[in-house]
């Protein structure tokens, strides 16, 4: 029985060692738990461990109530360059709460593929300087070469206080 006062996220001692023992797919398993805190840390440990194993069931906790849980298996399906789940992930970009839109551009930016730069590119275009800074590092996870060269572009500025230019010279390292 998982006591969820002793598990306290991702990385944790406890939490490493409880995942070692009960294997790849107990783990697995673990991430359709009720409680949002033991479905966050199974997350973790499917994408550290990269377990593909893991992508379906990520994917029907992507749109999950609990904000915590939907980030968080956004971002494995990210680090696990889930190209099954771009299509779906594109779908729900656009009405998405703004702090899991961000979530979904990193998660593209690391899976690519087609409809992923417009996207980042579009993203952009907006008036919020959060979305900018996520789209920006997004695209710094890609290996995508026109959103290298729009890098490339955006980092060159004549204003050393440029908060968009500093974040795209970042992300193009």
């Amino acid at each position: 029985v998982l006591d969820r006062r002793k598990l306290s996220g991702a990385g944790d001692e406890f939490t490493t060692r409880l995942f070692q023992l009960l294997g790849p797919e107990r783990v697995v398993t673990s991430i359709r738990h009720k409680s949002g805190p033991v479905a966050v840390a199974a997350m973790h440990d499917v994408a550290a461990n990269r377990n593909q194993a893991a992508v379906p069931v990520l994917m029907a906790r992507m749109k999950d109530p609990n904000a915590d849980v939907c980030r968080t298996a956004i971002y494995a399906l990210g680090v696990l360059h889930a190209t099954q789940a771009r299509s779906e992930l594109i779908a729900y970009e656009a009405k998405a709460h703004p702090v899991i839109r961000r979530t979904i551009w990193t998660a593209l930016g690391r899976i690519g593929g087609a409809g992923v730069p417009a996207i980042l590119k579009r993203a952009m275009e907006t008036s919020n300087s959060e979305d900018k800074l996520a789209a920006l590092s997004a695209m710094g996870h890609t290996q995508n070469t026109e959103l290298a060269q729009f890098l490339a572009a955006r980092c060159v500025s004549k204003d050393p206080t440029d908060k968009f230019a500093q974040r795209a010279g970042i992300s193009l390292r």
